[in-house]
């Protein structure tokens, strides 16, 4: 499975995309609902999922936090908890993208790895503003549902007028 080029998410949370799922609130955060995707039950973040006979999907947006100083330091405190799992195959980002506008910065890194006999794509972006820092995390077997993960993390808005 080819990892999918890095340059997309930041360009993505970035654009004004039109989508047509309904338009929910979680933590500081509006976004779309991803069509087609069961909300699950996960007190630390929000987590969508979808799943047929051959493959699955995984959608994860954590709560906003403090900045830990840096987006680098950030990203790797993110990428440490949530994606570095040696019995997955998962150590470091196999590829590992910046980017900066209007303040915030970008940086996703994306990874593959297996659970049991299944390969899978993991893919962490953090954004951070010196003040401010969050992640959204995506989980697929299928390139399929890449236009989803586009289109779900493309959606994300933060209110920081809270």
């Amino acid at each position: 499975m080819k990892l999918i080029p890095a340059f997309i998410f930041p360009l993505l949370l970035l654009s004004g995309i039109k989508l047509t799922g309904q338009v929910k609130t979680y933590d500081i955060f509006s976004y779309q609902t991803p069509k087609g995707f069961s909300l699950q039950k996960l007190d630390a973040a929000l987590f969508y999922s979808k799943k047929d006979s051959k493959s699955y999907c995984q959608l994860f947006l954590y709560p906003a936090s403090a900045s830990l100083g840096s987006p680098e330091t950030d990203f790797d405190e993110n990428w440490n908890s949530f994606a570095r799992k040696s019995e997955q195959g998962i150590n470091d980002p196999e590829t590992r993208e910046t980017d900066s506008a209007n303040g915030w910065h970008t940086i996703m890194g994306a990874a593959r790895g297996h659970y049991g006999n299944k390969s899978f794509v993991l893919t962490l972006t953090t954004l951070s503003n010196g003040e401010i820092s969050f992640y959204m995390a995506s989980v697929f077997s299928d390139q399929k549902y890449l236009p989803a993960v586009q289109e779900f993390t493309g959606s994300i808005l933060p209110d920081l007028s809270m």
